[in-house]
């Protein structure tokens, strides 16, 4: 299969549509896509036209299978964006969260 920008081009809704229906955590729309241009531009490298099958399935699967791969890395990475784990897991809690907190006690103990 020749490589060039018409592939890209021709098979660039799959691969919008692949995007617009995946959600990986710390990965946004056009790193996702990048992925699976890379996964396309593999998927042609490698096809064989011998084997029986058509480019459009083979494709498919190969870009389906880098979607579970991207999934199964992001899964495996440690998620440090939250305060709570942060702080949580250090034992340090900064005064503000720790004055709201004084607060919501007080507060829900005048509730109770």
């Amino acid at each position: 299969m020749e490589l060039n920008d018409d592939l890209i081009l021709q098979w660039e809704p799959k691969i919008q549509k692949m995007v617009s229906n995946t959600f990986i955590v710390g990965l946004d729309r056009e790193d996702l896509a990048q992925e699976l241009r890379i996964g396309l531009v593999k998927a042609a490298k490698a096809f064989d036209e011998s084997r029986g099958i058509s480019f459009h399935t083979y494709l498919h699967t190969s870009l389906v299978n880098a979607t579970r791969t991207l999934i199964t890395k992001a899964q495996k990475q440690p998620q440090t964006r939250s305060i709570d784990f942060k702080f949580i897991n250090s034992e340090i809690i900064p005064t503000e969260i720790a004055n709201a907190l004084q607060t919501l006690k007080t507060i829900m103990k005048k509730l109770i």
